[in-house]
């Protein structure tokens, strides 16, 4: 390895493309990753939980590295009075 990183053959850069091009999901479908810790509510090194107050309700947020995406319970949105999404 050089003082910048390894150095690809052309050969590994197109079989690296051809595996990135297979994975690519289709324009008109969104992806979710959804960890088993953000589901279960359990901490791991990659989860952080913190308190938030919003307006004047206290939130518990579990903030995950493993997942892509925000949920709320429709119970706290509603005690917020905030309309959500599906």
């Amino acid at each position: 390895m050089g003082e910048h990183g390894e150095i690809l053959t052309e050969d590994a850069i197109q079989a690296m493309e051809l595996l990135d091009d297979q994975g690519a999901a289709p324009a008109d479908q969104e992806c979710c990753v959804l960890s088993t810790q953000a589901v279960s509510g359990t901490e791991t090194p990659r989860t952080i939980r913190l308190r938030a107050l919003v307006g004047n309700q206290v939130m518990l947020l579990l903030v995950d590295s493993g997942s892509t995406h925000s949920f709320i319970s429709a119970s706290f949105a509603e005690r917020i009075a905030t309309t959500t999404t599906p």
